[in-house]
């Protein structure tokens, strides 16, 4: 579960995306059934994209049009849904 979050933001009409820090995760909780989904991240520090995603300090997260964005220091990343 999330323990330092650092960016929300909505998704869909019934779910959050989450930034964690602390787990270097990006979580995607749901307001309805309380389910909790890690959608991102390996859980160890780095800058890798692909399907082995290691995120250092997550500043931000932004969902448009079916698109995610993940603010990363040094950089803006695109995630695929």
């Amino acid at each position: 579960m999330c323990n330092s979050v650092s960016g929300v933001a909505p998704y869909g009409s019934d779910r959050v995306v989450l930034t964690d820090t602390g787990c270097k995760r990006i979580t995607v909780f749901s307001l309805v059934s309380g389910e909790v989904e890690e959608i991102a991240g390996t859980g160890r520090e780095g800058n890798t994209d692909g399907t082995c995603a290691a995120f250092s300090q997550q500043m931000g997260i932004c969902v448009e049009h079916e698109k995610m964005f993940l603010l990363q220091t040094p950089k803006l990343v695109q995630l695929s849904l």
